[in-house]
């Protein structure tokens, strides 16, 4: 996949992995990448497992993010555990336009809309609404990107749909997903990442579109106001 407008993207996963996997051979230290979570809980099972979160590194090509989830995706999880999207854009000026509330309300609806249904396991379908809907304390509804975007350590404010972490990461950070399949998982991120592109490219062409008004002849303005971003360019 090309990003035209997205510069890295990265990305959190909660769980429980077998101990193995995390904890380095003949030594206590966990190998890069993983980071206990008191949000995880409640991780059980008939073999050595460590519970907690692996979080990757930011990132640049999109090949190489699917194959970092492949290699790290836990081997267990429950509804305590949430799958967070980290994305950062090619400008401030892009990054601020994700910031808009009105990218918020269209990411919700199509989220509702066009990804919980795309999800194979009825059971994840229903934790992803549950926590669409806000009844998770760590993924509220509500906006607070300005706020957010001011804070310099891990503070409250993160804990909704979308974490504008700006000061600390420089990324918007999507919240709502929870835990789930590895299949599943790649739906996801697609979506987010196509969705976010999207949006970033329709703005990029309604900004073109002004600015063409602006500097065209009053003659031609007129004809210029009948042209409309269609439905598959959104």
């Amino acid at each position: 996949m090309k990003l035209e407008h997205i510069r890295a993207i990265g990305f959190e996963v909660e769980g429980g992995w077998k101990k193995d996997r995390v904890i380095r051979e003949d030594s206590e230290n966990y190998r890069k990448g993983f980071h206990s979570d008191g949000s995880v809980s409640n991780i059980r099972a008939s073999f050595p497992v460590w519970a907690g979160e692996y979080a990757s590194e930011p990132l640049l090509n999109y090949e190489n993010l699917i194959e970092t989830m492949e290699e790290e995706w836990p081997d267990m999880w429950n509804s305590s555990c949430g799958m967070h999207v980290h994305i950062s854009t090619q400008s401030m000026q892009k990054y601020s336009t994700l910031m808009d509330q009105v990218f918020y309300r269209a990411f919700k609806k199509e989220i509702s809309k066009v990804l919980i249904p795309s999800i194979t396991d009825m059971n994840t379908q229903q934790i992803f609404a549950d926590r669409l809907a806000g009844h998770n304390t760590y993924c509220k509804t509500g906006w607070r990107s300005d706020a957010q975007a001011q804070q310099n350590d891990k503070g409250s404010l993160r804990y909704h749909h979308l974490n504008f972490c700006w000061k600390l990461h420089g990324t918007m950070e999507v919240r709502v997903p929870p835990m789930m399949s590895l299949n599943d998982g790649k739906t996801t991120m697609k979506w987010i990442v196509e969705f976010t592109e999207k949006y970033l490219n329709k703005k990029k062409k309604e900004k073109i579109f002004k600015t063409e008004i602006e500097e065209t002849p009053l003659e031609r303005q007129e004809a210029l106001l009948q042209t409309t971003i269609t439905k598959e360019d959104y």
